[in-house]
Parts: C-alpha cells; sequence; structure tokens
C-alpha cells in the first residue's frame, strides 16, 4: 500500500530474502535510546512491515530491529538468523503547550503575545482564530519557526466592541497541535 501518515504511529518496512528461497519470518524488536534491553513489538510476522502504536511508550529517541529466520522452511534447530537495526527516530505523542497568553486592545488591533513550548520536537506552525473563525498563521516572535520554544508577538486585526476570545494553536514537527485560549474587551 501508499505510506499515510497516522499520529500516534510509525510504520516499518524492510526488505530480506533467502539464496535457496526459504521461507521467512521475522520478529520486531524497539529500544529507548537509554536502554540496553531489547522489548518485543511482534514475533512471527510473515510480511515485511509492520505499523507499531508509539502510544504505548514515552516520547524520546528510539531504534527499532528485525530478525529474520528461515526457520519455517527449516528443520528445528537449523534455522539461520540475521538482524539489522533502524537509524534513531523519534517518538512524539505531545502536543506542544501555548501558555502566558495575553491580549491588549491596540489602535492598530489586537496584541497578543505569549509562549509555544514543546520537550521533543521543533515547532512547527502557529495559527490563530478569532471568536472560532478561520485559522490565521503567524510567525514566531523572532520570525523563524525553528526551535522547541518559541515566542509569540503578534497584532490582529481590529474588532468590534465586546469580549472576544483568541485561540492560539502550534503544531511540532510532529503534527501534535496544542492551543491556548486570550480573552480581550474591545471598548
Amino acid at each position: 500500500g501508499r505510506p499515510f501518515f497516522m499520529l500516534g504511529m510509525r510504520s516499518f518496512s524492510w526488505r530480506a530474502s533467502d539464496p535457496n528461497g526459504d521461507s521467512l519470518v521475522y520478529a520486531l524488536e524497539y529500544r529507548g535510546e537509554e536502554e540496553s534491553g531489547w522489548k518485543s513489538m511482534e514475533t512471527e510476522l510473515s510480511e515485511s512491515s509492520y505499523t507499531w502504536d508509539t502510544t504505548t511508550v514515552p516520547d524520546g529517541l528510539y531504534v527499532a530491529r528485525v530478525t529474520t529466520s528461515d526457520g519455517p522452511s527449516n528443520p528445528e534447530g537449523q534455522a539461520l538468523h540475521g538482524s539489522r537495526s533502524s537509524q534513531p527516530f523519534v517518538v512524539d505523542n505531545t502536543p506542544p503547550r501555548v501558555f502566558d497568553l495575553q491580549s491588549a486592545s491596540e489602535a492598530v488591533g489586537i496584541r497578543v503575545t505569549g509562549r509555544v513550548n514543546d520537550a521533543t520536537s521543533l515547532i512547527r506552525q502557529i495559527e490563530y482564530s478569532i471568536d472560532g473563525g478561520r485559522w490565521r498563521t503567524v510567525l514566531p516572535a523572532d520570525t523563524l519557526a525553528d526551535a522547541g520554544s518559541e515566542s509569540i508577538d503578534f497584532v490582529t486585526e481590529t474588532l468590534p466592541d465586546g469580549e472576544h476570545s483568541i485561540v492560539v494553536r502550534a503544531t511540532d514537527a510532529a503534527y501534535n497541535s496544542g492551543a491556548g485560549q486570550t480573552l480581550v474587551i474591545v471598548r
């Protein structure tokens, strides 16, 4: 099938062959960057792909290992095995935090300030919505979304008198989104 993206899932695929055409089975394991022991994801796989539910582990850096065996075509004890490990990859299922949001009415609109932080990934996008309206993209205060922590400082359009809700949404590199809200009264 075609690759696709789904939050909380990580897909693995590999190629293996046996010179004399034996049937192959696979075992898939993982370990955290700081861990020494491998933990089983799946054993006796007949397909050369697997999708792992990463919500079963904490955010962090991981390595996967596939072990191939020609056991189904050979007598017990005579099967050959081979293993290969992946490059380290990030598991990030936690949304960024949007905090310290403040808003103040100015002559040209509403100034919104605050902070966005993600412990595992870089901030990919910051957007805001006024009173449940469409999302509008804004840049971090330094005009470059290139860190796990960013300051927010932008001015919206002018708003009619009354109370308004401004929601700020941040999305990290793993496409997790978190939001915060500030209320402003325009007079």
